[in-house]
């Protein structure tokens, strides 16, 4: 027998979940985080006795909600929530695990599929390219599909300092988030979300940190409607950082090798292998989209105090750069400077939130990210 303790004041978020499997037997899985890393509590109770335990804990809001996305807000909603790489990643467990249990006689008639749909798709674009434009096809639409059934009914809505959403439809989830608790907001620049002109936003409390499903989601330049659920939140500004001695290979020489690379066997492809050339043009353009975030890194990236005293931090990971507003001052510090770095007054660092989620900005002055603790 183990017991655990968390106190109602330490208390950050409540969240309730309800699988099939859950809902046919009349229950619900019971999360409770903390405000400190590692503080979390799963509890499976009754339906009715997990919603009451959440109303003592976390009373729900009684105000219309704020956010309720439907038409081509839902649509918007559905694309920017959508996940391919998460997807992929579950597909292939499903599969593996489903040969491992029933034989690999269960999924040839998936494999069978994929083969004709690989043999339509290669009248269209050359035979070398077709398996790879079916798989991403099939994944995306798989993710489209896992993203619709997640927001399903899905609304947010804030009053009494409680965040309430709740929605889905096979997998019913319900969160109550802490206003006073809520130590970063996270907006999203994806590169759906560039065509779309809508980003995701995301938050953590505590121990909490979820990526199933944005929290909502704002248009580009109009932030009123996350202020109205975050009062303190500041849209973070242009550069921070001053360019003049800040490393150039430290954000282009990754993207800058595979582009290279990359065009170096499109340029050995044309000469000895023209049927795959292609297929090799596929990394091209990635890494050439690569190296454009990488120059909208390196001219944005930085962390600065507000004069509200909030840290706003802009960052660039793969293809996605994050705009973050942080707002609790639990929070650790690390600065890391080669010699070279040291040098020119420029360092690395890495900021870690209470659910162990880290930020890392690059090349930055280290006079001033020295000075960022002493400024909460």
């Amino acid at each position: 027998h183990r017991s655990r303790v968390l106190r109602r004041s330490e208390l950050a978020v409540v969240e309730i979940t309800r699988n099939p499997f859950l809902q046919l037997l009349g229950a619900a899985r019971v999360t409770l985080y903390g405000c400190r890393v590692r503080q979390t509590i799963i509890l499976y109770l009754p339906r009715r006795a997990a919603m009451a335990l959440a109303d003592t804990l976390l009373p729900p809001p009684r105000k219309p909600p704020l956010f309720k996305p439907v038409g081509g807000q839902r649509l918007a909603f559905v694309m920017v929530s959508a996940n391919v790489i998460s997807t992929a990643l579950l597909l292939m467990v499903s599969l593996r695990q489903t040969e491992e249990l029933l034989g690999a006689a269960v999924t040839l008639p998936i494999r069978d599929n994929f083969t004709r749909l690989e043999q339509l798709v290669e009248k269209v674009v050359p035979a070398g390219v077709a398996w790879l434009f079916t798989a991403v096809f099939l994944l995306w639409g798989a993710s489209l599909l896992v993203s619709l059934l997640r927001t399903v009914g899905f609304t947010v809505a804030r009053s009494g300092g409680v965040i309430l959403c709740h929605g889905g439809f096979i997998l019913r989830t319900e969160r109550r988030i802490l206003a006073a608790a809520v130590s970063a907001c996270d907006v999203r620049i994806t590169p759906v979300a560039r065509l779309l002109r809508r980003y995701p936003v995301y938050l953590t409390a505590g121990s909490y940190h979820a990526d199933d499903v944005p929290i909502l989601v704002c248009k580009k330049g109009q932030t009123d409607l996350l202020q109205a659920l975050m009062p303190g939140f500041v849209p973070p500004g242009g550069p921070t950082e001053n360019r003049i001695g800040r490393s150039v290979p430290m954000f282009f020489w990754k993207s800058g090798a595979c582009l290279a690379f990359s065009l170096a066997l499109l340029g050995v492809s044309m000469w000895q292998l023209p049927a795959v050339t292609g297929l090799l043009v596929i990394p091209c353009v990635l890494s050439a989209a690569a190296v454009l975030i990488s120059a909208e890194g390196y001219r944005l990236e930085g962390a600065a105090r507000t004069p509200g005293r909030v840290l706003t931090v802009q960052y660039s990971r793969i293809f996605t750069r994050h705009c973050v507003c942080v707002f609790t001052p639990d929070i650790n510090f690390r600065l890391f400077a080669s010699p070279f770095a040291q040098s020119v007054g420029r360092c690395n660092l890495t900021i870690q939130l209470p659910c162990g989620f880290r930020m890392r900005v690059r090349s930055v002055n280290r006079y001033r990210a020295a000075h960022l603790p002493l400024e909460m």
